[in-house]
């Protein structure tokens, strides 16, 4: 996707939309102000917004126990355990949002005796795909369980299914959300009471109402927001980094997707393996921030928002390729680890399992650098140029409209911010051009069809000889800020390579006439300037 960073920001929607989550947010924080102490107003804003559960657990106990029973042909693969992750585990839910839909639940299936789900190994095909089948049979089955959807070619394939009150997902061997929702948990139960997982909820809230707020959009994912206030609050003593800065004998800092999988399958089975982070603590009563409130608190966080993730863009301004070509050592690198930049680089140059997710060139732009603190990978690699430059404006105007010049800083100046309408509507990213020489995929799979996609046919003004190929000086030519428009096309002339057959294996008598009405309008061009 092209960048917008030289563009006009572009006509907001003219309404601001209104809902439940956005006028609950704003009475809490109104009335954990009036408290009146920091401590206070933290510990009501949170305790307003805990969630019951009852639903989920329920349903958990039921698939656990239904799941379990001998049932032939149904799983062939030895015992398993059924474990959520996500906001249930985290207790970062937005306020509201159960009133108004279906409350989301996170559900992974682990068998024992099998690897982790990954590209090195042969357990998709095996265990997972199978496994996802079967379960959509079964839940199909089940009279008060509608099954909406069936993933099986994705990133992470899964099943979703609806109850009266849950809509529930369910992935096979994919141990890293629930440890993720572990380690996130921990960090939210140490340092300052509170400020994490308040500053979380408000950050999910202000990127919801700006459309900024989900990865298969080309944005950031909650999960990648919480990161980011995590490692803010660390670097102000708010938060206690939990995992250790360096493991012995030389191991690799991160976990490997087979040690996720049995790290969590002995928890879950009721073991206690030793610990991959220390046991969370409160404290940091020290810390500069212990006095703010929630709102002065978020007021902060875009400020190094500002300055610290996003500065790497002014000074990496006129760069040929544009930001998201940066190389690394000019970013900052969010994390939760205690460790430097330096150090924190070195880590990823030696031990990241995910290279391509820190590499950045013109072929793969990588526009935020949040590490995933247990497996190394990019928690933003999400992050498009579309999704990069919203989130960019979006910070920059939320800081200036809570600038403290234009008065004190309360939860109505937030309440006012969440109500202004998103400069950029959410948009998913571009269809991939392929690669050099390979048909683009949205032509390889309308070549059967013999048709194009309409966004492939743009600027052609005659159909190709040859449906379902591009030739590579037909596609689209991307501009970004500090690379120069492509120039005019110099023709040169090319002749036949050998008896009835042009260069390229096209007959020389094509090549004749191609060149020969290319040769014509350019001198068509030549005399309409001259006169």
């Amino acid at each position: 996707a092209a960048e917008e960073e030289g563009e006009e920001e572009g006509e907001a929607e003219e309404e601001a939309v209104k809902c439940p989550e956005l006028e609950d947010m704003a009475k809490m924080m109104e009335m954990a102000e009036s408290v009146g102490n920091a401590d206070a107003a933290f510990e009501f804003m949170n305790a307003s917004n805990e969630q019951d559960g009852s639903a989920e657990r329920e349903l958990l106990d039921r698939l656990q126990r239904d799941l379990c029973r001998p049932q032939p042909g149904l799983w062939k693969h030895g015992d398993f355990e059924l474990e959520p992750f996500g906001s249930f585990v985290t207790e970062l839910g937005l306020p509201g949002a159960e009133s108004a839909k279906r409350s989301d639940l996170d559900v992974v299936m682990l068998f024992r005796g099998t690897p982790a789900d990954s590209e090195a190994n042969k357990v998709r095909e095996q265990l997972v795909i199978p496994t996802i089948e079967r379960l959509s049979v079964w839940l199909r089955d089940q009279p008060d369980l509608n099954v909406t959807s069936v993933v099986k070619k994705a990133r992470v394939p899964i099943v979703t299914f609806d109850t009266e009150t849950l809509s529930v997902d369910i992935s096979v061997q994919q141990p890293w959300g629930v440890l993720n929702s572990w380690h996130l948990r921990d960090l939210c139960e140490s340092g300052c009471p509170g400020r994490l997982r308040a500053l979380v909820r408000m950050l999910k809230m202000w990127a919801k109402s700006k459309s900024i707020h989900t990865a298969k959009d080309g944005a950031l994912s909650s999960y990648g927001y919480s990161i980011l206030a995590a490692s803010f609050l660390a670097a102000r003593g708010a938060t206690k980094a939990l995992l250790p800065s360096e493991r012995g004998g030389g191991q690799s800092v991160y976990v490997s997707n087979d040690s996720a999988l049995e790290y969590v399958l002995a928890k879950a089975g009721g073991e206690d393996p030793e610990g991959l982070w220390e046991a969370p603590a409160p404290g940091g009563e020290s810390c500069q921030d212990a006095d703010k409130t929630p709102t002065e608190l978020f007021v902060e966080f875009l400020g190094w928002m500002e300055g610290t993730v996003l500065g790497f863009v002014e000074r990496t301004k006129g760069l040929p390729g544009g930001v998201g070509t940066a190389p690394l050592f000019q970013r900052y690198i969010v994390s939760v680890r205690p460790r430097t930049q330096s150090q924190l680089l070195q880590d990823l140059q030696k031990w990241t399992p995910k290279r391509d997710h820190w590499m950045p060139s013109s072929v793969n732009e990588i526009f935020l650098t949040i590490e995933e603190p247990l497996n190394g990978e990019n928690v933003a690699r999400s992050v498009r140029a579309a999704g990069f430059w919203a989130i960019m404006k979006e910070v920059h105007r939320a800081r200036a409209s809570m600038d403290r010049k234009h008065g004190t800083v309360t939860s109505a100046r937030f309440k006012a911010l969440l109500e202004m309408p998103a400069l950029a509507r959410s948009m998913p990213p571009l269809p991939s051009l392929g690669r050099l020489g390979v048909a683009p995929p949205g032509v390889q799979q309308g070549a059967a069809r013999g048709a194009m996609p309409t966004y492939m046919q743009r600027g052609l003004k005659r159909p190709l000889g040859r449906p379902g190929v591009l030739p590579a000086a037909k596609r689209p030519v991307l501009g970004f800020p500090g690379r120069p428009a492509a120039g005019p096309v110099v023709l040169r002339p090319v002749y036949g390579g050998g008896k009835g057959g042009g260069k390229g294996g096209l007959p020389s008598g094509v090549v004749a006439a191609a060149y020969a009405r290319a040769r014509t309008q350019q001198q068509q061009q030549q005399q309409q300037q001259q006169q």
